[in-house]
């Protein structure tokens, strides 16, 4: 990918590329503190699995924007589909279109498919990523207009939690004011190559690690709609 930032000859070849995504790695870290000091910490595995995405996320961008490889972009790439899929497959469930059951084959056979895709086709990378950004969102959406009854829900489960949609309306914000600023930086209408201090793709890293906080909290009420745990499996499926 064609990002503004200039390659330097070193071994970080993009510095403010590079280090932006350290806000992914605080990000995951303050996760895992928050968790800790509460007395009823995560049941389920994908949502105690969370801040270590978060910090997956930023040690492959790190890789990536320092080595600029494809294997590297490969690996940055293939950290924000385990996100983007856990957004999409958990949205699937609270609608009632996938069960417990299924969820662990959903969730690995999407990543599989995307990543197979991303090296069939490197071009599709951002498109699958977007896709199921996308498609997430509709699905909140529909799971918004049914929490305030202009949509009617079919095969929801039970005691489905309310949703703190303020939080969800403020990652969505944060995540079109980041999509915006990285296609001015990616299509270069805003460019300063030679700024290794600030750079739009940057700002989208800083932005995202804030999209990928306020996520956390938003999902955290639908615990048990994440995969739950073996001793939870077979009461919830």
């Amino acid at each position: 990918m064609n990002f503004c930032e200039e390659n330097l000859c070193a071994w970080v070849k993009q510095p403010a590329n590079t280090f932006s995504n350290l806000g992914f790695i605080f990000v995951g870290f303050f996760i895992l503190w928050h968790t800790h000091r509460r007395d009823r910490p995560a049941r389920s595995a994908s949502l105690r699995a969370m801040p270590f995405m978060a910090m997956f996320l930023g040690l492959s961008s790190m890789f990536y924007h320092s080595s600029m490889i494809f294997a590297a972009e490969v690996a940055d790439l293939a950290s924000m589909y385990f996100f983007s899929t856990l957004m999409f497959t958990v949205n699937l469930k609270r609608l009632g279109w996938l069960s417990n059951k299924n969820w662990t084959a959903a969730y690995i056979g999407i990543n599989i498919a995307s990543i197979a895709l991303l090296l069939f086709h490197k071009p599709f990378g951002i498109d699958i990523f977007a896709a199921q950004v996308i498609g997430s969102i509709l699905m909140e959406l529909r799971l918004f207009l049914i929490s305030i009854g202009k949509a009617k829900a079919s095969k929801q489960p039970r005691g489905m939690p309310r949703a703190d949609y303020r939080l969800y309306f403020a990652a969505l914000g944060l995540f079109g004011l980041a999509y915006v600023i990285w296609n001015l930086d990616y299509h270069h209408f805003v460019c300063e190559p030679k700024n290794h201090w600030i750079q739009g793709h940057a700002v989208w890293h800083i932005l995202d690690a804030l999209t990928f906080f306020t996520l956390y909290f938003f999902y955290r009420p639908f615990d048990r709609f994440f995969v739950p745990s073996i001793n939870h499996q077979n009461r919830d499926a």
